[in-house]
């Protein structure tokens, strides 16, 4: 019987190679796309928010507040802080400016580059003061808060004042956000003032996990170096009367 002839070798384990590579080289294609490149990526979240009447009586004013909040980054977002604080105020009227005046003050002001994007009016008004209305703590120590890439989270709440104590009713909704590894290393630190509810992001030390006042505050500088992002979005409401006097 005749001896059959052997397949060389390069010939029987180049396709078989060719193959693996291939394989490898996809499986290392998806873990950059997809984990390795979007863990690296620095975070973005986008939100919006409304505020709006929707009740009264002779006692009270009812005002909804809305916001959604959404992940627009390709990895998670740790939240470190998420809050939102509710002011009122009145507004008084300052003196008009005649129409000459007002003319000339236009004429002088608008070349300078001192000036952009400023609005020039004849009739002024001014908040006499700003009045803390409400406060909340959505987010923070210790609870841990995060969001998933593309995940929308919208919170509503409700704020009642009494009819005409306020012309203007203003609300802010503020987050401090960072990576899902930085979550180790940074926290934030809460404050309360006449003017509300605030939070700054802060490096935790040794024994924050029992005590979380050991955590120093993070310098505007250093916040690069964190990778700790800030958003924030302000929505208002007049409650000025349109068709009856005071």
């Amino acid at each position: 019987m005749a001896e059959q002839p052997k397949t060389p070798f390069l010939k029987t384990w180049i396709p078989i190679l060719i193959g693996v590579g291939g394989v490898l080289s996809g499986g290392i294609s998806f873990y950059f796309q997809n984990v390795y490149q979007p863990e690296h990526q620095p975070r973005t979240l986008n939100v919006g928010g409304t505020l709006e009447k929707v009740g009264e009586n002779k006692s009270l004013t009812t005002l909804r507040g809305t916001f959604k909040l959404k992940n627009i980054s390709k990895g998670r977002s740790e939240v470190l802080a998420g809050y939102y604080n509710v002011w009122g105020t009145r507004i008084v009227a300052e003196d008009d400016v005649g129409p000459n005046a007002f003319a000339e003050r236009v004429r002088t002001l608008l070349p300078s580059d001192q000036y952009p994007y400023t609005q020039f009016a004849r009739h002024y008004s001014k908040a006499v003061k700003w009045t803390t209305i409400a406060v909340s703590k959505l987010w923070g120590e210790p609870e841990q808060a995060w969001l998933d890439s593309d995940l929308e989270y919208s919170v509503e709440y409700h704020v009642y004042v009494p009819p005409k104590e306020y012309d203007l009713v203003r609300s802010q909704v503020r987050l401090l956000y960072t990576k899902l590894n930085n979550r180790k290393s940074v926290s934030a630190k809460w404050l309360v003032t006449d003017d509300g509810i605030w939070a700054s992001p802060c490096r935790k030390l040794p024994g924050f996990a029992k005590d979380p006042e050991k955590c120093d505050e993070i310098d505007g500088s250093l916040w690069n170096r964190f990778e700790v992002g800030e958003i924030d979005s302000v929505s208002e409401i007049s409650l000025l009367p349109s068709d009856a006097k005071r």
